[in-house]
């Protein structure tokens, strides 16, 4: 469970580094691809928030709950919230934009550049923290109760498994030609 979460940060950066090129190209007043854009925030609206962190929260829960004096406070569950909400905000604002409704390029920009800075600590928090905890933590039984609770929040990746859905074609493109697959 571990090893698939991780992977899906791996993923997950190669699409924040879209997006902070896409960020780069609005900074330099450079054309810029406002449906890729959408697309990855599609993604993380789809896959991201309705498995990957779900999925961290049933395992942080398992942790906490079987792990006498839990180190770990509640601030992963926390960012889970502050991050739907960025994407959601993120989100609006492109849909905005794609209806040809007015928003301001600092406005994108702020938001575009928050939402890369939110993922990528938040990430980085896990990594170094959370994950080596959970992994010194949870026994190879407490893995299989884990993956046994995690079942049904565990969905088909739409975009980094063999089968892409129809929905991610153009995104599927676009990190392949990122060379970050």
């Amino acid at each position: 469970m571990l090893k698939r979460l991780q992977q899906d940060h791996k993923n997950i950066s190669v699409l924040l580094n879209i997006l902070a090129k896409q960020s780069q190209q609005l900074v330099l007043a450079e054309p810029v691809n406002f449906r890729i854009m959408m697309d990855v925030i599609e993604y993380m609206l789809a896959y991201s928030e309705h498995s990957h962190h779900p999925v961290e929260d049933i395992v942080y829960r398992y942790y906490s709950d079987n792990t006498p004096q839990a180190e770990l406070s509640d601030r992963m569950l926390s960012q889970h919230k502050a991050l739907t909400e960025s994407t959601e905000s993120l989100h609006q604002i492109l849909q905005q934009v794609l209806n040809d409704q007015p928003v301001t390029t600092e406005l994108l920009q702020t938001e575009l550049e928050q939402f890369i800075r939110q993922q990528r600590s938040h990430m980085q928090y896990e990594e170094e923290i959370v994950f080596p905890m959970l992994r010194e933590h949870i026994s190879e039984q407490g893995w299989e109760a884990v993956a046994d609770l995690c079942q049904e929040m565990l969905i088909h990746d739409p975009l980094f498994s063999d089968k892409v859905s129809v929905e991610c074609h153009r995104l599927r493109a676009m990190v392949s030609e990122s060379g970050s697959e």
